[in-house]
């Protein structure tokens, strides 16, 4: 008996899915060889953990997690104005730094983490399409650049002082107090709209 039209595509659904997470499960492996070659094991680790995470959640070895509860703006940008004040004033490269953005991002993940599926009727695939579409190319680009100008920059001192890293660029602003404020000022609000993006929170 032929599948019925529901079944074909719900077939369809997964294996997007399950491509779209071997996509980014392999994109995540390869920056995480790449910061291990550059010696940055901590950077390694970072993207390795996400690789992890992603990978068995499409294996579905993670635990089912409840509906998330909206969380107002207000309360966003409040707990967004004291990361960023936060951030403004921990020193640069610290461990007061290192622990304020490791939080964040595992609070920015919980929050962002899907909801249990929605019945098929109810999901949307369009909004996930366009975030693809718009982020996808800025992450490879970004991504090819930064390992252009290493690879460019290894050989000798004047070679990388002639393909300088995107960090390194940002230095210059970053060592300023002001320039460090608006940084994280920025940062925070480029997270906060994405995780309002999809609706109220």
């Amino acid at each position: 008996m032929a599948a019925q039209p529901s079944e074909r595509t719900g077939r369809r659904a997964g294996l997007r899915a399950a491509l779209v997470a071997v996509l980014w499960v392999a994109v995540l492996g390869i920056i995480a060889t790449v910061q291990l070659v550059r010696e940055v094991p901590v950077d390694a680790a970072v993207f390795a953990i996400a690789a992890a995470v992603l990978l068995l959640d499409a294996a579905g070895l993670l635990p089912a997690t409840p509906a998330r509860r909206r969380i107002p703006r207000t309360v966003l940008l409040g707990a967004g104005l004291v990361g960023a004040a936060l951030l403004a004033l921990a020193p640069r490269h610290g461990v007061a730094a290192g622990v304020l953005v490791a939080g964040m991002g595992i609070a920015v993940a919980a929050l962002a983490w899907p909801d249990p599926p929605a019945p098929e009727p109810l999901r949307d695939p369009r909004p996930l399409r366009r975030a693809m579409a718009a982020w996808g190319p800025v992450v490879v680009v970004l991504g090819l650049s930064q390992l252009a100008s290493w690879l460019l920059g290894r050989p000798t001192a004047e070679t990388k002082l002639a393909h300088p890293a995107v960090s390194e660029l940002l230095d210059p602003l970053l060592d300023h107090p002001l320039g460090q404020a608006l940084f994280a000022a920025a940062w925070v609000a480029a997270g906060i709209g994405l995780l309002t993006r999809g609706g109220p929170r």
